[in-house]
């Protein structure tokens, strides 16, 4: 075979390990991201009292 084929498809092989990488990343950060925003949530509603209370009628 030609040296070219063989370069394609070493490039392609890299190319291809640099999206796996970066679609995991994307992943780690989304599930990071959610986490932060579970935690931030969770610390908002510490401070609050979640009792039913009566509403004000209008």
């Amino acid at each position: 075979m030609p040296w070219w084929v063989y370069a394609g498809v070493a490039i392609a092989s890299i190319a291809a390990g640099f999206g796996i990488a970066a679609a995991r990343a994307g992943r780690r950060e989304d599930w990071l991201r959610d986490e932060d925003v579970n935690r931030q949530i969770d610390e908002r509603l510490e401070g609050m009292d979640l009792r039913s209370r009566p509403r004000d009628e209008p």
